[in-house]
């Protein structure tokens, strides 16, 4: 699912952000990989989740704010969806006394999604792309704001 129709290698169907509902209900993993905006806030919440299939995974690698963590919680302890798997929640680090702890359906990650063996190249790659686009007073890559 992406604002954009640009085709994306390895993908046979794109959804648009107002099909949200219609692109989650099929899907096995639900990947939330979006930057945190004022358009994104509470974008997975109880109606997104109840739309997932019940042996469906959340995965978050973007921000906590992203997902209602409420109703998360509600939807895992239900058996809603089968499971989450999260490396950024709504407050960081996660409360101690945070019902995620406590479920077995959860994996917790300590927000380091983005810490691969290339990190480092791949954004030293995209400052070096960045510093052109900006020079040739094009739009930056990547841009959030």
């Amino acid at each position: 699912m992406r604002r954009s129709d640009d085709p994306v290698k390895g993908v046979s169907r794109l959804y648009d952000p107002t099909e949200r509902e219609t692109a989650i209900a099929d899907a096995r993993f639900v990947v939330v990989a979006t930057p945190h905006t004022p358009a994104t806030e509470g974008l997975i919440g109880t109606k997104e989740l109840d739309a997932m299939r019940e042996d469906a995974y959340l995965i978050n690698v973007a921000r906590g704010q992203i997902v209602d963590q409420d109703a998360l919680i509600v939807a895992l302890e239900d058996g809603k969806i089968a499971g989450a798997a999260l490396d950024v929640f709504e407050e960081e680090p996660l409360l101690e006394d945070s019902p995620l702890w406590d479920l077995e359906n959860v994996i917790i990650a300590p927000h380091k999604g983005s810490a691969t063996n290339r990190y480092h190249l791949d954004i030293a790659d995209l400052v070096k792309e960045n510093v052109q686009r900006y020079r040739n007073g094009e739009s930056l890559k990547n841009r959030v704001a």
